[in-house]
């Protein structure tokens, strides 16, 4: 609905604001301002190619695991296999028919699959990642607060 979809984007925006505003004050301490233009850019840079990056590595991951997925959940799909020989005799539709069915319903569960585990890495990931703040250098005393975008 479009509240689910709302309160997505606004934990996400939340999310995204909480994250890179840290990190790029963090950055910004110890620069003189004649050498902000160029930490900046480079810090630009730099999160888009872990995006582009981190997107590579998930849609691979993804991927990958779609297709074990599959061959797990197609290697149940026998003539030899009962389960499948009642939902088949269920279905009022010709065999060619209803093992293509089949095939359709492994795809879509392999690929669900798939994303779930994607998902539970990115989170695993995004917690891990919580405690690098605590490792980061504080500032000295006297560093002049910058306020840059």
């Amino acid at each position: 609905s479009e509240s689910q979809i709302l309160m997505t984007m606004i934990v996400q925006g939340l999310g995204i604001t909480m994250f890179f505003l840290p990190i790029m004050q963090a950055i910004v301490v110890g620069f003189d301002d004649n050498d902000l233009a160029d930490m900046s850019g480079i810090f630009n840079f730099f999160r888009s190619f872990g995006g582009s990056v981190g997107t590579a590595f998930i849609a691979t991951i993804i991927t990958r695991n779609q297709q074990v997925h599959y061959q797990e959940l197609s290697s149940n799909i026998s003539s030899l296999n009962q389960n499948f020989q009642g939902w088949m005799h269920n279905l009022p539709a010709p065999e060619i028919t209803t093992i293509a069915i089949a095939k359709q319903q492994i795809i879509q569960q392999a690929t669900l699959l798939s994303y779930l585990n994607s998902f539970y890495l990115v989170g695993v990931l995004s917690l891990l990642l919580t405690i690098v703040p605590f490792f980061l250098k504080e500032p000295p005393k006297d560093a002049p607060v910058v306020i840059a975008h």
